[in-house]
Protein backbone atom coordinates (compact mmCIF):
# COMPACT_ATOMS: atom_id res chain seq x y z
CA UNK A 1 0.00 0.00 0.00
CA UNK A 2 1.51 3.25 -0.75
CA UNK A 3 2.06 5.86 1.74
CA UNK A 4 -0.04 8.95 2.39
CA UNK A 5 2.29 11.23 0.78
CA UNK A 6 5.21 9.89 2.77
CA UNK A 7 3.36 11.04 5.86
CA UNK A 8 2.55 9.20 9.01
CA UNK A 9 -0.51 9.57 10.75
CA UNK A 10 0.11 11.08 14.21
CA UNK A 11 -0.95 12.01 17.41
CA UNK A 12 -3.68 12.16 20.85
CA UNK A 13 -7.12 10.73 20.70
CA UNK A 14 -8.91 13.77 19.58
CA UNK A 15 -5.82 15.87 17.94
CA UNK A 16 -4.48 13.54 15.23
CA UNK A 17 -3.04 14.65 11.88
CA UNK A 18 -0.17 13.82 9.45
CA UNK A 19 3.04 14.09 10.07
CA UNK A 20 6.47 13.30 7.76
CA UNK A 21 6.96 9.86 7.89
CA UNK A 22 10.40 8.53 9.74
CA UNK A 23 13.65 7.41 8.10
CA UNK A 24 13.55 4.12 6.46
CA UNK A 25 15.33 1.46 8.89
CA UNK A 26 13.97 2.46 12.16
CA UNK A 27 14.19 0.59 15.11
CA UNK A 28 10.88 -0.84 16.07
CA UNK A 29 11.41 -3.27 18.99
CA UNK A 30 9.29 -5.79 21.09
CA UNK A 31 10.70 -5.60 24.40
CA UNK A 32 9.51 -8.32 26.60
CA UNK A 33 11.50 -10.28 29.90
CA UNK A 34 13.66 -12.72 29.27
CA UNK A 35 17.05 -14.24 31.60
CA UNK A 36 19.18 -17.17 31.05
CA UNK A 37 20.37 -19.73 33.68
CA UNK A 38 23.76 -21.47 33.19
CA UNK A 39 23.36 -24.84 35.14
CA UNK A 40 25.89 -26.74 37.11
CA UNK A 41 26.11 -29.49 34.79
CA UNK A 42 27.50 -27.20 32.03
CA UNK A 43 23.92 -26.83 30.36
CA UNK A 44 21.75 -23.73 30.07
CA UNK A 45 18.40 -22.61 30.37
CA UNK A 46 16.53 -19.43 29.19
CA UNK A 47 13.25 -18.44 30.10
CA UNK A 48 11.44 -15.73 28.68
CA UNK A 49 7.99 -13.62 28.62
CA UNK A 50 5.74 -14.26 25.65
CA UNK A 51 4.03 -10.80 26.35
CA UNK A 52 6.02 -7.66 25.27
CA UNK A 53 5.81 -3.85 24.59
CA UNK A 54 7.30 -1.98 21.62
CA UNK A 55 9.60 0.37 21.83
CA UNK A 56 10.11 3.18 18.47
CA UNK A 57 13.17 5.12 17.77
CA UNK A 58 12.48 7.19 15.35
CA UNK A 59 14.63 9.89 13.24
CA UNK A 60 13.97 12.31 10.49
CA UNK A 61 16.88 13.08 8.39
CA UNK A 62 15.80 16.72 6.78
CA UNK A 63 12.36 18.71 6.92
CA UNK A 64 11.62 22.14 7.59
CA UNK A 65 11.13 23.24 11.10
CA UNK A 66 7.09 23.34 10.25
CA UNK A 67 6.91 20.18 9.67
CA UNK A 68 8.69 18.89 12.44
CA UNK A 69 7.29 20.95 14.91
CA UNK A 70 4.15 18.86 15.98
CA UNK A 71 6.12 16.50 17.43
CA UNK A 72 8.07 18.18 19.79
CA UNK A 73 4.53 20.21 20.88
CA UNK A 74 2.71 16.71 20.97
CA UNK A 75 5.88 15.93 23.69
CA UNK A 76 5.16 18.97 25.43
CA UNK A 77 1.87 18.28 25.90
CA UNK A 78 0.44 20.39 23.60
CA UNK A 79 -2.49 18.70 22.52
CA UNK A 80 -3.20 16.79 25.67
CA UNK A 81 -7.24 16.84 26.31
CA UNK A 82 -7.37 15.99 29.91
CA UNK A 83 -5.30 15.78 32.67
CA UNK A 84 -2.55 12.57 33.52
CA UNK A 85 -1.38 10.42 31.12
CA UNK A 86 -2.22 11.44 27.32
CA UNK A 87 -1.12 8.20 24.80
CA UNK A 88 0.26 9.17 21.15
CA UNK A 89 -1.13 7.07 18.53
CA UNK A 90 0.27 6.60 14.95
CA UNK A 91 -0.51 4.14 11.83
CA UNK A 92 2.72 2.46 11.12
CA UNK A 93 2.37 2.99 7.40
CA UNK A 94 3.95 -1.03 7.15
CA UNK A 95 1.44 -2.08 9.18
CA UNK A 96 -1.52 -0.08 7.82
CA UNK A 97 -2.44 -3.00 5.34
CA UNK A 98 -1.71 -5.74 7.20
CA UNK A 99 -2.73 -5.61 11.12
CA UNK A 100 -2.73 -2.56 13.33
CA UNK A 101 -3.43 -4.03 16.13
CA UNK A 102 -1.30 -4.80 19.16
CA UNK A 103 -0.01 -8.75 19.23
CA UNK A 104 -1.91 -9.09 22.69
CA UNK A 105 -5.14 -8.35 20.95
CA UNK A 106 -4.37 -9.73 17.84
CA UNK A 107 -3.53 -13.51 19.72
CA UNK A 108 -5.58 -13.19 22.68
CA UNK A 109 -4.17 -16.83 23.43
CA UNK A 110 -1.15 -15.10 24.73
CA UNK A 111 -3.25 -14.30 27.85
CA UNK A 112 -3.38 -17.53 28.82
CA UNK A 113 -0.03 -17.81 30.28
CA UNK A 114 1.95 -14.49 31.13
CA UNK A 115 0.81 -11.97 28.80
CA UNK A 116 -2.30 -9.58 29.62
CA UNK A 117 -5.80 -10.59 30.23
CA UNK A 118 -8.36 -8.46 28.08
CA UNK A 119 -10.23 -8.58 30.78
CA UNK A 120 -8.85 -7.81 33.85
CA UNK A 121 -9.31 -9.55 37.21
CA UNK A 122 -10.26 -12.69 34.77
CA UNK A 123 -7.53 -14.98 33.47
CA UNK A 124 -8.34 -16.95 30.10
CA UNK A 125 -8.94 -20.01 29.53
CA UNK A 126 -7.44 -22.57 27.33
CA UNK A 127 -8.21 -24.60 24.06
CA UNK A 128 -7.16 -25.40 20.94
CA UNK A 129 -7.95 -23.66 17.86
CA UNK A 130 -9.83 -25.80 15.74
CA UNK A 131 -8.06 -27.26 12.68
CA UNK A 132 -7.83 -24.62 10.11
CA UNK A 133 -5.01 -24.38 7.16
CA UNK A 134 -4.98 -20.51 7.61
CA UNK A 135 -2.11 -20.02 9.80
CA UNK A 136 -4.47 -19.10 12.82
CA UNK A 137 -2.88 -19.49 16.80
CA UNK A 138 -2.76 -22.97 17.65
CA UNK A 139 -4.70 -21.95 21.49
CA UNK A 140 -7.30 -19.92 21.45
CA UNK A 141 -8.53 -17.71 24.89
CA UNK A 142 -11.89 -18.54 26.21
CA UNK A 143 -13.78 -15.39 28.35
CA UNK A 144 -16.58 -14.98 30.30
CA UNK A 145 -18.22 -11.57 29.44
CA UNK A 146 -19.42 -10.59 32.59
CA UNK A 147 -16.71 -8.37 33.48
CA UNK A 148 -15.28 -5.37 31.86
CA UNK A 149 -12.68 -5.31 29.41
CA UNK A 150 -9.90 -3.72 28.42
CA UNK A 151 -9.90 -1.48 25.65
CA UNK A 152 -8.00 -0.38 22.49
CA UNK A 153 -8.21 2.47 20.30
CA UNK A 154 -7.95 2.79 16.76
CA UNK A 155 -7.68 5.74 14.75
CA UNK A 156 -9.28 6.19 11.36
CA UNK A 157 -7.81 9.28 8.95
CA UNK A 158 -10.54 11.43 6.79
CA UNK A 159 -10.32 9.25 3.63
CA UNK A 160 -9.86 6.25 5.05
CA UNK A 161 -12.35 3.03 6.40
CA UNK A 162 -11.20 0.55 9.57
CA UNK A 163 -11.95 -3.36 8.60
CA UNK A 164 -12.09 -5.80 11.75
CA UNK A 165 -12.50 -9.57 11.87
CA UNK A 166 -12.98 -11.54 15.16
CA UNK A 167 -12.41 -14.87 14.61
CA UNK A 168 -13.90 -17.77 16.50
CA UNK A 169 -16.82 -18.53 18.95
CA UNK A 170 -19.64 -16.69 21.03
CA UNK A 171 -22.57 -17.61 23.13
CA UNK A 172 -25.07 -16.10 24.97
CA UNK A 173 -24.75 -12.31 23.17
CA UNK A 174 -20.96 -12.14 24.19
CA UNK A 175 -18.65 -11.19 21.67
CA UNK A 176 -16.53 -8.10 20.51
CA UNK A 177 -17.32 -4.79 20.11
CA UNK A 178 -16.46 -1.29 17.81
CA UNK A 179 -17.08 1.76 19.27
CA UNK A 180 -16.62 4.31 17.21
CA UNK A 181 -15.45 7.68 18.65
CA UNK A 182 -15.87 11.06 17.54
CA UNK A 183 -13.17 13.47 19.61
CA UNK A 184 -13.27 12.25 23.23
CA UNK A 185 -16.74 10.90 22.94
CA UNK A 186 -18.08 7.05 22.19
CA UNK A 187 -20.55 6.86 19.88
CA UNK A 188 -23.16 3.38 19.42
CA UNK A 189 -21.65 0.81 19.93
CA UNK A 190 -21.44 -1.80 16.66
CA UNK A 191 -21.15 -5.56 17.30
CA UNK A 192 -18.87 -8.12 15.10
CA UNK A 193 -20.37 -11.35 14.19
CA UNK A 194 -17.56 -13.56 14.52
CA UNK A 195 -15.93 -15.27 12.18
CA UNK A 196 -14.36 -18.89 11.63
CA UNK A 197 -10.83 -19.89 11.67
CA UNK A 198 -11.53 -21.75 8.96
CA UNK A 199 -13.04 -18.78 6.27
CA UNK A 200 -10.57 -17.20 4.34
CA UNK A 201 -12.49 -13.67 4.62
CA UNK A 202 -10.68 -11.65 7.10
CA UNK A 203 -13.11 -9.02 7.44
CA UNK A 204 -17.09 -8.29 8.03
CA UNK A 205 -17.08 -5.14 9.55
CA UNK A 206 -15.80 -1.65 7.90
CA UNK A 207 -15.95 1.71 9.54
CA UNK A 208 -15.42 5.20 7.77
CA UNK A 209 -14.49 7.65 8.88
CA UNK A 210 -17.58 9.40 8.00
CA UNK A 211 -18.98 7.39 10.77
CA UNK A 212 -15.97 8.17 13.11
CA UNK A 213 -12.41 9.11 13.90
CA UNK A 214 -11.55 6.05 15.22
CA UNK A 215 -12.67 2.99 16.91
CA UNK A 216 -13.01 1.24 20.26
CA UNK A 217 -12.25 -2.40 20.71
CA UNK A 218 -13.84 -4.10 23.32
CA UNK A 219 -15.28 -7.15 25.13
CA UNK A 220 -18.64 -7.32 25.59
CA UNK A 221 -22.02 -9.06 26.53
CA UNK A 222 -24.81 -7.59 24.71
CA UNK A 223 -27.73 -10.49 26.02
CA UNK A 224 -28.83 -11.52 29.69
CA UNK A 225 -26.88 -14.62 30.39
CA UNK A 226 -24.45 -14.59 32.93
CA UNK A 227 -23.06 -17.47 31.45
CA UNK A 228 -22.22 -15.82 28.51
CA UNK A 229 -18.51 -17.03 26.54
CA UNK A 230 -16.53 -15.70 23.96
CA UNK A 231 -13.74 -17.89 22.09
CA UNK A 232 -10.99 -15.72 20.44
CA UNK A 233 -8.84 -17.23 18.04
CA UNK A 234 -7.44 -13.51 16.54
CA UNK A 235 -8.18 -10.62 15.77
CA UNK A 236 -7.54 -8.24 12.33
CA UNK A 237 -7.50 -4.77 11.73
CA UNK A 238 -6.53 -2.66 8.61
CA UNK A 239 -6.59 1.07 7.82
CA UNK A 240 -7.14 1.02 4.32
CA UNK A 241 -8.28 4.26 1.48
CA UNK A 242 -11.91 4.47 1.05
CA UNK A 243 -13.05 2.25 -1.61
CA UNK A 244 -10.59 -0.08 -1.27
CA UNK A 245 -11.33 -3.49 -0.50
CA UNK A 246 -9.00 -5.70 2.20
CA UNK A 247 -7.31 -9.17 0.65
CA UNK A 248 -9.14 -12.61 2.00
CA UNK A 249 -6.13 -14.95 3.36
CA UNK A 250 -4.93 -16.46 6.46
CA UNK A 251 -4.24 -14.80 9.43
CA UNK A 252 -1.87 -11.79 10.03
CA UNK A 253 -0.61 -11.17 13.80
CA UNK A 254 -0.65 -7.49 14.60
CA UNK A 255 1.90 -5.19 14.54
CA UNK A 256 0.68 -2.38 16.41
CA UNK A 257 0.44 -0.90 19.82
CA UNK A 258 -1.88 0.46 22.41
CA UNK A 259 -0.93 3.68 22.79
CA UNK A 260 2.90 5.24 23.64
CA UNK A 261 4.71 7.79 25.50
CA UNK A 262 7.58 9.94 25.04
CA UNK A 263 10.63 8.66 26.60
CA UNK A 264 12.55 11.84 26.62
CA UNK A 265 12.45 14.75 24.62
CA UNK A 266 12.59 14.76 21.02
CA UNK A 267 16.59 15.76 20.33
CA UNK A 268 16.49 18.13 17.50
CA UNK A 269 19.36 18.76 15.33
CA UNK A 270 20.15 21.80 12.54
CA UNK A 271 20.95 20.68 8.88
CA UNK A 272 20.49 24.07 6.97
CA UNK A 273 19.37 27.28 7.93
CA UNK A 274 19.54 28.28 4.32
CA UNK A 275 17.26 25.41 3.48
CA UNK A 276 15.81 25.81 6.82
CA UNK A 277 16.09 22.29 7.41
CA UNK A 278 16.31 20.59 10.52
CA UNK A 279 16.49 16.89 11.94
CA UNK A 280 14.86 14.82 14.65
CA UNK A 281 14.96 11.98 16.80
CA UNK A 282 12.23 10.64 18.93
CA UNK A 283 11.69 7.34 21.31
CA UNK A 284 8.02 6.67 21.87
CA UNK A 285 7.67 3.58 24.45
CA UNK A 286 4.02 1.49 24.55
CA UNK A 287 2.73 2.10 27.62
CA UNK A 288 -0.87 1.98 26.72
CA UNK A 289 -1.83 -1.97 27.95
CA UNK A 290 -0.60 -1.53 31.10
CA UNK A 291 -2.24 1.95 32.44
Amino acid sequence: MAIHNRMMYFGTRGYMQWVPACAVNPDFSKVGWSSQMQYLNGGVGVRSSSGSHKEYQMTWNSHSRDALRPISDYADGMYDTATGVNLLYFLDPVAMDKNVLPYLWSVPSQGISDGLTLTPGQDPTAVLTPTNSLGYPARSAVYKANLSSSTVWIPIPAGYTLWLGAHGSATGGAGVVATPTSGTASLTPQPLTMLSVTSTTRFNKSIDSTVGDGVILSLANLGSLSTATVTLSGLMAQVLPTGVTPASGGFISGQGNSGCQFADKPTQTPRSAALDKIGMTARLIETGAWL
